[in-house]
């Protein structure tokens, strides 16, 4: 799927409507955005796959802040939840920021070779790759949710306890979405 500026830009608006110190997050990520947005569409595949990913990105680096902002009534949430979607769904060159390491122990709840990255072993419907970042400013460990860099920090487990907690919120948000616009269907039997 290609990005969508209609979706980003409402999505970032209502977050700013609803806190005003998110707002440098999304002028930023929004600025970023505009920038990639036409290599985005380039013809050249790599050069548009790259900006395409950096686009999901920067949508994902305003998910995290708004998390991490502890933005969890409702509307911020369904905002949230299309917001992390739409840049999962952006198709890009997805490549990994992980930087081999054999110096760090990732913890008991990952599994990979030696070095790095490493895939969850929780059960979640999302890919939850864990990748060593040196010189990070949120921290050296990055979680992607389905190839999309989200949640950063210093600790393995706690990075995957915020992640969790993220697609918990945002995946029982979607299944409310769905509920609100589903119909009835009047020939299914009642028991």
């Amino acid at each position: 799927m290609a990005p969508d500026l209609n979706i980003i830009e409402s999505g970032f608006a209502r977050l700013t409507n609803t806190d005003r110190a998110i707002g440098v997050f999304t002028a930023n990520a929004l600025s970023a955005i505009k920038a990639s947005w036409g290599r985005a569409t380039s013809i050249e595949k790599r050069l548009g796959g790259a900006a395409r990913h950096s686009i999901s990105v920067y949508i994902m680096s305003v998910v995290a802040a708004a998390f991490d902002r502890n933005m969890l009534d409702t509307a911020s949430v369904d905002t949230i939840t299309t917001l992390m979607n739409h840049a999962i769904s952006i198709d890009g060159d997805r490549k990994s920021p992980h930087v081999p390491t054999e110096e760090h122990d990732v913890g008991p709840s990952w599994e990979g070779p030696p070095g790095g990255p490493w895939k969850a072993k929780v059960p979640t419907d999302r890919r939850l790759e864990l990748n060593y970042v040196p010189n990070m400013p949120g921290g050296h460990w990055s979680i992607s949710i389905d190839g999309v860099p989200c949640l950063f920090g210093d600790d393995t487990e706690e990075v995957l306890i915020r992640t969790l907690t993220l697609l918990k919120v945002t995946e029982g948000t979607a299944s409310q979405i769905a509920n609100r616009f589903r119909t009835p269907n009047p020939f299914q039997r009642r028991s």
